[in-house]
């Protein structure tokens, strides 16, 4: 596991921990999703999804520029 000193990872991967373990102790069917978006000043917003939608927004551990190009994966290029 990777570890991140910033405390705002911190709460990402505490809150990430307690959903997987909230659905691995539910009786049933689960889902759980994480979607990253890049936002402006070298941040990142992150959503993790499971029910209830959890928003964090974290400083970014690598400086996000304007000219910078998304890379997509094989699967989706066109």
């Amino acid at each position: 596991m990777v570890s991140y000193p910033d405390m705002e990872n911190d709460a990402v991967i505490q809150c990430i921990c307690s959903r997987y373990a909230d659905l691995m102790q539910h009786d049933g069917y689960g889902e759980m999703r994480i979607d990253i978006r890049i936002l402006k000043r070298g941040q990142k917003e992150v959503i993790v999804s499971s029910g209830k939608q959890y928003r964090f927004v974290v400083n970014s551990p690598i400086p996000v520029t304007a000219d910078s190009e998304e890379v997509l994966p094989e699967d989706r290029k066109s």
